[in-house]
């Protein structure tokens, strides 16, 4: 056994010793979730409750995105699993599982929900810039996807894993990795994903509904979002904002847009893209890498925001869009000069 395999062993011990010391656990994600946190959670919530553990799960979106319903919707028991506003929660729980969040603050929960279980977190993330805020922490920047951290949680405890889990599993690998296309996706991560269809995760199926299974005005908005996109440094970094007024044109909600930015990543001879989204209260930068020289994290991380070498973000509370902007490009500007 080599040493990554040896720290996830461990840390894995370490997980299911402590969801065994729990009366309930909450199992949460990251604000503005995107495919890996949904799935994470949900496959968490599923294979906890096959070992026994009292799980509730929370997302503070009102549904989910249109091309995960047909994946989501499979959980056969939803009683524990609460979406939008406030959580309908039984307040049993003692345990608050943080799955893909990077910091305390992107945590997506209402503090005060939080309260029964906020000194005695678990925090599960591949995220390298992972600050460390649980009282047991599993980080492992290893791993593809969180969710095939929760796959090494229920190979672990030998859990049998049904064909809806796999699905699950499978979905947070996909969409972490954009198809199984993105540097992250190493033999490691490739061998799990033949695991999981020799466990019965229907691949086709997934891959139709993650990436064949848009809705129109989505694609509109994306085709509009390259009308606006604005070429800088040379062509390298291309960036474009998507507003509340867009959002409004094509009848979409926010929860809709996550793999937009994916549209501005394949132009060709771009190595940087940048997706600003402004709302009432805050200003959201999304950034793209296209190659490991260019680590949008380093970048994010100079701005407040982290993430991964090749996707990062970064969101500025209570900020002027020009201002955020003027920011972002001095740090690009600094980038783009060194490398030239």
């Amino acid at each position: 056994m080599n040493n990554r395999n040896e720290n996830d062993h461990r840390s894995a011990a370490a997980v299911w010793e402590w969801l065994e010391q729990r009366k309930g656990v909450l199992i949460v994600g990251h604000e503005r979730p995107d495919g890996d946190a949904y799935a994470a959670v949900l496959a968490a919530y599923v294979l906890f409750r096959a070992a026994g553990v009292d799980a509730q799960a929370y997302f503070s979106i009102d549904d989910y995105p249109y091309r995960y319903r047909p994946i989501f919707n499979r959980v056969k028991d939803q009683s524990g699993i609460s979406l939008g506003g406030e959580p309908r929660l039984k307040q049993n729980y003692d345990g608050l599982v943080c799955l893909d969040a990077s910091t305390w603050e992107r945590v997506d929960l209402p503090r005060e929900a939080a309260a029964p279980a906020r000194e005695n977190i678990c925090n599960i993330d591949h995220h390298v810039d992972n600050s460390g805020y649980g009282k047991l922490n599993w980080i492992n920047p290893g791993c593809g996807a969180t969710a095939q951290m929760i796959l090494k949680l229920a190979k672990f405890r030998q859990l049998p894993i049904a064909s809806p889990a796999a699905d699950l599993i499978l979905t947070g690998m996909i969409t972490d990795t954009g198809g199984l296309r993105f540097q992250n996706t190493d033999a490691e991560l490739l061998r799990d994903v033949a695991d999981l269809l020799d466990l019965g995760a229907n691949y086709g199926n997934l891959i139709d509904c993650l990436f064949f299974n848009e809705p129109y005005n989505k694609l509109r908005l994306k085709s509009r979002l390259l009308e606006k996109a604005r070429f800088e440094f040379g062509g390298r970094l291309l960036f474009a904002t998507l507003d509340g007024s867009l959002l409004d044109e094509f009848s979409l909600a926010p929860s809709e847009t996550e793999d937009c930015i994916e549209a501005l990543r394949g132009v060709a001879g771009v190595e940087v893209v940048c997706l600003i989204q402004p709302d009432e209260n805050s200003v959201r930068l999304s950034l793209r890498s296209r190659r490991q020289p260019y680590d949008v994290s380093a970048m994010a991380r100079r701005l407040g925001g982290g993430g991964h070498p090749l996707a990062a973000g970064i969101k500025f509370r209570q900020a002027d869009t020009k201002e955020v902007w003027r920011r972002f490009i001095n740090v690009a500007q600094e980038w783009f000069e060194t490398d030239e």
